[in-house]
């Protein structure tokens, strides 16, 4: 068990410390320290948990700081720390529930979507008075576990690590792809390639939702989807979607997507998949873009 250091509070003063659960190993953790509430009174329905906001329709309080976590430690969040829409010390009276959330990567704008990401079970607390001291505790105890990529017949999963993402953000950067083969796929056929980029929150995985594809579209666009192969790209990065776009915060994700993405995909002899020799797209609908 870890033992809660002394806790000393000025007069007023509102705070919320969390900490790691002993079963998180024995070394120091550094990320995005993140606790979220839900008053009693909010319209965020009941059966929501703090930890999935924020809450558009109805703005919850947020607290955050960076910060180290040791196993024999725990980190404060308090007044001194970035808080929206109020500090803790203007949290009006009320009931409250609120959640920790430890985000150690920052590199998906879906937290739980990032392994190793970590996150505590829900506490419920009281405001009697703005000026009365109070202390909240939340212990980190839930890990994002990684993701089990769902195998279905008739969509290949991609992936190549990125030069030139990785240099700029001074870590490892995964280029991925899903690509929806084409109905009655032959392997001696050509075919068009079709690239969509997902709308906010979608990525990659997205593909799966491309099979089965029905028979009855007749339709120009009905036939081309289903004689194609349909390749959905993976736009998420540190700070959400990147619309692969070159920029001074996202980094040359235009050029990584244009550069080494798709040339790696289109390489006639690649190796190590099913996806064919991928000269069969240059078909007679040429290479096409949609974006959602």
């Amino acid at each position: 068990m870890v033992t809660t250091p002394a806790l000393t509070f000025a007069d007023g003063e509102r705070a919320f410390h969390v900490r790691l659960d002993p079963a998180m190993g024995s070394e120091t953790k550094t990320g995005r320290l993140i606790v979220l509430l839900i008053a009693d009174s909010s319209k965020v329905p009941k059966r929501t948990s703090p930890v999935d906001g924020p809450f558009w329709d109805d703005p919850q309080p947020i607290f955050a700081v960076d910060a180290n976590l040791s196993p024999n430690g725990f980190a404060t969040l308090n007044d001194k720390s970035d808080c929206f829409p109020v500090r803790p010390s203007q949290l009006k009276p009320g009931r409250y529930r609120a959640q920790a959330r430890f985000d150690l990567k920052r590199a998906n704008s879906n937290w739980r979507r990032e392994p190793g990401n970590l996150w505590s079970d829900e506490v419920a607390f009281e405001v009697r008075n703005t000026s009365d001291k109070q202390v909240v505790e939340m212990v980190l105890s839930k890990v994002v576990e990684q993701e089990v990529v769902q195998q279905v017949d008739g969509v290949e999963w991609f992936e190549i690590p990125s030069k030139l993402l990785s240099k700029f953000r001074g870590r490892e950067v995964i280029l991925r792809a899903g690509i929806v083969l084409p109905q009655n796929y032959n392997r001696l056929q050509e075919y068009p390639a079709i690239y969509e980029v997902p709308g906010f929150g979608d990525d990659h995985l997205g593909a799966v939702r491309g099979r089965p594809r029905g028979s009855g579209d007749t339709s120009e666009a009905g036939v081309l989807g289903k004689s194609s192969f349909r390749i959905v790209l993976d736009p998420e990065g540190p700070n959400g979607h990147s619309l692969f776009a070159n920029s001074a915060n996202n980094g040359p994700c235009g050029q990584a997507l244009t550069e080494e993405l798709i040339p790696a995909l289109e390489q006639p002899d690649r190796v190590g998949s099913d996806f064919s020799k991928l000269d069969s797209f240059s078909g007679r609908y040429g290479r096409q873009f949609l974006s959602e």
